[in-house]
């Protein structure tokens, strides 16, 4: 039970922790230091931040089975890029050697792909036992602390660094404490004292710097105790006095009960106060507890603005939205705050309409408040503000309630002054970092300076021999790219370039890979050396885990000095060749890598800067020379497709002049259409005045009511046939393209009219329903009533001999008005119904359409803003909807 209480401490108090710090873990055992590790990774997990372990390469595996044993989903967390376990070869050793630089830049790498991948920052447990080697570098290791304790204060990112005490000396261990601001000992988490952020890179020159640090850390950690101590007794002094008042004055359970909250609501904020509870949330706490425990309506902290005039609400419950940390009021003595700042003592009103020691102050009257107490939250300089309780009820304020508003006040004064300290002891930290970083600068300038001065040493001393090599190389260059150029098939290039490269250079194995990306594998195509059984014919490989896949994915070379001394890759087929080293290099064509040059040579140290570059550019050729083999190849296929399609296009032009001569006719058949209605115009007028005039002198005397019928029966089909011809006249009249305010239900019903007798010839019936709620819409009238006869013919000869039904309906939708035409045809076949409303389709007989109708309307329908929808299932008929916007104004109109 003990242990487990004490496990829940730790994992409480790691919870505590913020992104920022740096802590140490110093432990004795393995068992020591997973007790920490795990729960430390999984609240990051559980905070949804990035988390990376680095262990020893060799101990990667036992830490995932370790972190699958407390409770981590390591492969889900693995995938989803939130838990990264890695070794130290990546992280932070250059030629085996601890660096402290290799080490920065990978946090800086961490925390940016974090931020890249959505998450609000990293968590790193560090192993540093295995960073140290067999002989630990105490200035390199101070060195990386420091640099961390730097970093960490920059960025979002909280550090875990762990040395296990058995592998390292006691002055070791010390430096290491020093330099981390939070150590965890014994499962116990503390804010280190000791802490002397600047050290870690200047143990020798600073050593008087670093023992004045550490004895002024003392000074200030006594002070604070002694201060801790002396609060402690006057709390306990005034805990006995009010003790001894309640016993005297036989005050009830109730009382009793309400101290102890008061005492416990006071030890719990200072318990937050000590945790690190950032000072504003530590107000917000004690504003809360201070109105519920005193059972007041209103509780603010004023914090005194820098002119000294006002103080601002800077935290507060019960005040009117938007007040906190916006209302000020007056810090002068005419004020209760101000007066309150002036005495320095609790200041209690017991009714404010009453009070004459001072103004009262806008902010409380507007809240109606009647008793009020306010005291000063001291500061070490000046007086940081002032904590207040008010309340509407008539109150008077005991010496219990202003002592536990002291109490209160003293919490945030502490918190208020920690922050300062702290902050002012970042500020120095960064100041002696900057420092630092500007010496090391001038140390690296100074040791670049050096190498280059080396190099050029080296470069020029073995000048002679290179350009020897170099001509060696360039006429060996010179006689593969004749060759590249020469031959016609690329078998030639895969079977004779690598033959060429070992006479030249002398190699022992070349080969020659292309990278086929659809499966994702590389493909032997040429080889020299390589064991037939493996190397030879199209041998296919994967490009996971292998040096070839590695290149293709980079685009960047591989060197391999040593094959034998290296662990990443595996050459069973060059283990009965003897070789030593091995180089890949990319074949670049088009900035994109197509393949890859393979060489092996049983030779130490075969591959020199200048050979690189020559076999660079080799493989390059080759890439280049692949890609015009192919385009060629393409080009060929693409000139016989555009022959195809020249042949396939020509004859789709005649079809389309034969149609397009057709529509001709059926221009001239409209034009001699309308000069027929006009000539029958004039006999029907006539005709029609004859008989009105009968009707008018002889309908009373002459005619019984049978013969009056037919008269005007006679009287109204003239004037129907009358009406029929103008809307002839009308729709092959040339449109005027004005936008008019025009009826949608009258338009339907006009082309109806015209359609109706054939309509009634093929025994198809008319169903309409036409909404009485449709508003007037701008359109021209001629070109939409068109609309509507093209997609009425189009239904009637969809619909078979034996006869159908066409539907049309009108309706009011949000923004437009739709014009439904269904028929019970013979449907659109799927495949042409995304083709319907393309120039010269159509599905009818050559002489019954030439598949202009649909584009045409579909054309008018757009230009006008709207939409035409069309469903069909074969057998079951065909449903065009038309969509017209509601517009204010022809000006609208698209």
């Amino acid at each position: 039970m003990k242990q487990s209480a004490s496990k829940s401490k730790l994992i409480a108090a790691l919870k505590r922790r913020k992104m920022r710090d740096h802590i140490c873990l110093v432990y004795k055992s393995h068992r020591d230091q997973l007790a920490v590790a795990m729960p430390f990774t999984k609240i990051g997990l559980e905070n949804g931040e990035r988390c990376v372990y680095i262990a020893d390469d060799s101990e990667v595996s036992s830490i995932s089975s370790a972190m699958t044993r407390h409770g981590i989903d390591v492969n889900g967390n693995v995938e989803s890029k939130a838990l990264v376990i890695t070794g130290r070869r990546d992280t932070c050793l250059e030629q085996e050697s601890f660096d402290p630089d290799l080490m920065i830049r990978y946090l800086k790498t961490e925390i940016k792909e974090a931020k890249a991948d959505g998450y609000p920052g990293v968590r790193m447990v560090y192993e540093m036992n295995w960073a140290q080697g067999s002989k630990p570098d105490i200035e390199k290791t101070l060195e990386y602390e420091s640099k961390v304790n730097s970093f960490a204060l920059k960025n979002n990112i909280i550090v875990l660094d762990m040395y296990d005490s058995s592998l390292f000396d006691n002055e070791f261990i010390l430096d290491i404490v020093k330099t981390h601001p939070v150590v965890i000992n014994r499962e116990v988490v503390c804010d280190n004292f000791y802490y002397s952020p600047s050290d870690g890179s200047l143990k020798t020159a600073g050593a008087g710097r670093r023992v004045r640090r550490l004895l002024d850390n003392m000074i200030a950690h006594e002070n604070n105790k002694s201060e801790l101590i002396e609060n402690k007794e006057w709390l306990e002094k005034l805990n006995t006095q009010l003790l001894h008042e309640i016993s005297e004055r036989k005050r009830g359970e109730a009382q009793i009960q309400l101290r102890a909250w008061q005492q416990e609501a006071v030890a719990d904020l200072g318990q937050s106060a000590l945790a690190g509870m950032d000072v504003l949330d530590l107000m917000d706490k004690a504003v809360d507890v201070v109105a519920k425990t005193l059972d007041v309506e209103f509780a603010g902290a004023f914090e005194l603005q820098p002119s000294g005039e006002n103080l601002i609400l800077r935290a507060g419950v019960g005040w009117n939205k938007g007040l906190v940390g916006e209302a000020t009021i007056s810090s002068l003595k005419n004020s209760q705050a101000g007066y309150t700042l002036m005495t320095k003592t609790p200041v209690i009103v017991d009714d404010l309409n009453t009070e004459t020691r001072f103004i009262k102050s806008r902010l409380l009257l507007k809240h109606n408040v009647i008793s009020s107490l306010s005291i000063v939250i001291e500061g070490r300089e000046k007086p940081f503000g002032v904590f207040g309780a008010h309340t509407i009820k008539q109150r008077k304020f005991n010496r219990d309630d202003f002592t536990f508003i002291i109490a209160v006040a003293n919490v945030l004064s502490e918190a208020i002054e920690r922050k300062k300290y702290n902050e002012k002891l970042k500020e120095f930290a960064a100041n002696l970092e900057a420092d630092h970083n500007e010496i090391k600068r001038h140390s690296d300038n100074l040791a670049r300076a050096n190498t280059e001065l080396q190099k050029e040493i080296k470069v020029r001393k073995q000048a002679e021999d290179k350009l020897q090599l170099r001509a060696m190389e360039q006429e060996a260059l010179s006689n593969i790219s004749r060759l590249l150029i020469q031959v016609e098939s690329l078998d030639t290039i895969f079977s004779e370039v690598p033959k060429l490269i070992k006479d030249f250079f002398g190699f022992d194995a070349i080969a020659i890979e292309t990278f086929d990306k659809t499966n994702d594998e590389i493909v032997f195509m040429g080889s020299v050396g390589f064991p037939s059984e493996e190397g030879g014919g199209h041998a296919h490989e994967e490009t996971d885990g292998t040096v070839s896949g590695d290149v293709v994915k980079t685009g960047k070379a591989i060197i391999l000095p040593d094959i034998k001394n290296q662990c990443k890759y595996k050459f069973r087929m060059l283990s009965k060749r003897n070789i030593k080293t091995f180089a890949c290099f990319p074949m670049n064509a088009q900035k994109r890598v197509i393949g890859t040059l393979c060489i092996g040579s049983a030779q130490e140290h075969a591959f020199e800067t200048s050979t690189n570059i020559i076999l660079q550019t080799i493989a390059d050729t080759i890439a280049q020379t692949t890609e015009r083999k192919n385009a060629e190849a393409e080009l060929k296929q693409y000139h016989d497709h555009l022959k195809e399609l020249v042949d396939k296009r020509t004859e789709q032009l005649k079809a389309a002049q034969d149609k397009l001569l057709h529509s001709e006719k059926l221009s001239a058949v409209g034009k001699l259409s309308a000069s027929i209605a006009h000539e029958f115009n004039n006999p029907i007028c006539g005709i029609r005045n004859v008989i009105e005039r009968i009707r008018n002198k002889f309908a009373d005397t002459l005619f019984d009511e049978e013969h009056k019928e037919l008269v005007e029966l006679a009287i109204k089909e003239c004037k129907r046939v009358a009406e029929l011809i103008r809307k002839l006249q009308d729709f092959n009249r040339p449109s005027s393209g004005i936008s008019e305010p025009m009826d949608v239900n009258e338009a339907v019903k006009d082309m109806i009219m015209m359609s109706k007798k054939k309509l009634k010839e093929r025994k198809i019936s008319l169903v309409t329903d036409f909404s009485d709620k449709l508003p007037g819409i701008y359109a021209v009238s001629d070109q939409i009533k068109q609309v509507i006869l093209n997609i009425i013919q189009n239904a009637e000869e969809a619909i078979p001999d034996k006869g159908g039904t066409i539907s049309i309906t009108t309706e009011l939708k949000k923004t437009t008005v739709d014009i439904n035409i269904k028929d019970t045809g013979s449907g659109i076949p799927p495949q042409f119904i995304n083709t319907i409303f393309e120039p010269f389709f159509t599905t009818k007989p050559s002489v019954k359409g030439i598949g202009l109708g649909l584009f045409v309307s579909y054309g008018i329908i757009k230009k006008h803003g709207g939409n035409i929808e069309v469903k069909s299932f074969p057998g079951q008929g065909t449903t065009f909807t038309i969509s017209l916007p509601i517009k204010a104004n022809p000006d609208e109109s698209e």
